[in-house]
């Protein structure tokens, strides 16, 4: 159970930063394709998954965001990866904005994923 809620959450993270790129490039470029009904819908789907899985992880790893801190910051990480994802794509009103937006969501994503492989809580690393 443990490797199905593990493998379904790696592939859902990816998709989410597939998506991400493309509606990135699709506003910054101003492609027709940003207005498309999928293109805004899918994103929530998508996030909706990540925290599916990620409680399933949770449940069948028995742990607990307040006796773990680790844990803690991914959910804080994943909360920054999706504000800066939707700044990139819909709350930016100059490609500048978009693209600082673009680049937070993807580095936010990068930390997170740190955060998991290590364990250890992100604040502790940079301290």
């Amino acid at each position: 159970m443990y490797m199905m809620f593990k493998h379904l959450h790696y592939l859902v993270v990816s998709l989410s930063a597939i998506v991400l790129t493309i509606q990135f490039i699709a506003h910054y470029f101003d492609l027709a394709i940003k207005d498309k009904k999928w293109l805004k819908i899918v994103p929530h789907i998508l996030y909706t998954l990540i925290l599916l899985t990620a409680l399933g992880l949770l449940g069948t790893l028995k742990l607990n965001p307040l006796e773990h801190n680790w844990v803690m910051h991914k959910i804080l990480g994943f909360v920054c990866y999706v504000a800066l994802g939707a700044l990139a794509y819909k709350y930016a009103r100059n490609n500048g904005m978009r693209i600082l937006g673009y680049i937070g969501a993807i580095a936010w994503l990068l930390i997170t994923g740190n955060i998991a492989i290590t364990k250890t809580p992100f604040f502790y690393v940079i301290l």
